[in-house]
């Protein structure tokens, strides 16, 4: 990658998570952005995603032209697009970046392979939305229920607390397979308080909620927060301090 791709790359990326598009911004940084010279010598831009974020970026239009649209703010004045015609925004090519080689990748595959287990992350999430006809959604490897679970994850990544996304909580009291089970948006641990922080969207279904949490702190984990999916979408940032501060109170 050429100076000058590399700036046009930083500050795409940069641009994304000023403007509050951290999960955007995830993807950007983990993409390649390329110039090339098209007919006429008008200079393109190729984009290459990077494999994880493809079926994001192809399962939603709406990600695909937000990260195209940014891109071309970076490019307007930086990159050539004059022509016989006149100026105009220069073309944009999304593809699949192609991964770096090196002698032992097919070994580390065969490992990876074999080590392969079925996970319990977000099981009960991915059930409920194919019953409900809709997709749950993935970043860094991990299924979310939502884009809001996500900004909830990515604040929490940035705050480097351990934290479980979606985990298959058991308690086999009923012999009730479902009635047994659970499945908490994101437990957390922090200086060795445990706490639950759950993203909610049905204002309607106060019963169900406060059913579930009573079920967590009967097992002992008694920081159970809720906060609403616009909050967690929009105020990240405040909505995990404000869980860490009740988490905080927890603290033996």
């Amino acid at each position: 990658m050429t100076e000058r791709e590399e700036k046009l790359h930083r500050t795409w990326t940069e641009l994304l998570l000023e403007r509050g598009n951290q999960e955007l911004a995830s993807i950007a940084v983990e993409s390649e952005v390329e110039i090339s010279e098209g007919e006429w010598g008008v200079e393109s831009i190729v984009l290459g995603l990077p494999p994880s974020a493809h079926g994001i970026v192809k399962g939603s239009e709406d990600v695909r032209n937000d990260l195209v649209n940014y891109l071309h703010d970076v490019c307007a004045g930086n990159v050539y697009n004059q022509d016989g015609i006149g100026e105009r925004d220069p073309h944009i090519e999304v593809r699949m970046k192609l991964l770096e080689v090196d002698e032992d990748w097919q070994e580390e595959m065969r490992r990876l392979i074999s080590e392969t287990k079925g996970s319990n992350q977000g099981a009960i999430s991915e059930k409920v939305a194919k019953r409900e006809g809709r997709d749950t959604h993935t970043y860094n490897e991990m299924t979310f229920g939502s884009k809001s679970e996500i900004r909830i994850a990515q604040e929490l990544e940035v705050r480097d607390l351990l934290f479980f996304p979606l985990p298959l909580g058991v308690r086999a009291e009923t012999g009730d397979r479902w009635k047994d089970r659970r499945e908490p948006d994101f437990l957390v641990c922090q200086d060795g308080a445990w706490g639950i922080l759950e993203v909610a969207y049905h204002p309607d279904r106060y019963e169900k909620d406060a059913e579930k949490a009573t079920w967590f702190k009967e097992a002992g984990i008694l920081c159970v927060e809720h906060a609403t999916a616009e909050r967690c979408y929009n105020e990240p940032v405040d909505v995990v301090d404000d869980f860490l501060n009740v988490l905080s109170k927890h603290r033996s």
